[in-house]
């Protein structure tokens, strides 16, 4: 049975919070030496993904209205 639109999004959204925690995980502990250049990948990598999840909420939500 193909995945739905939603099961997609949400699939992608999972696979991105994976590959930020992946990163984070990977790259902090020797770039945190450097306090700013530390939290400088840190929210380059969190931003994307929360105005991505923002994004995909509010396209669900409208999604949901729609079929309502």
């Amino acid at each position: 049975m193909p995945m739905t639109r939603k099961q997609r999004l949400t699939g992608a959204g999972l696979a991105g919070l994976w590959l930020a925690v992946l990163l984070v995980w990977v790259f902090a502990p020797s770039v945190m030496a450097v306090p700013v250049l530390g939290w400088g990948l840190f929210l380059l990598i969190l931003a994307p993904l929360v105005w991505g999840m923002h994004l995909l909420a509010r396209r669900l939500a409208r999604k949901g209205r729609r079929d309502a």
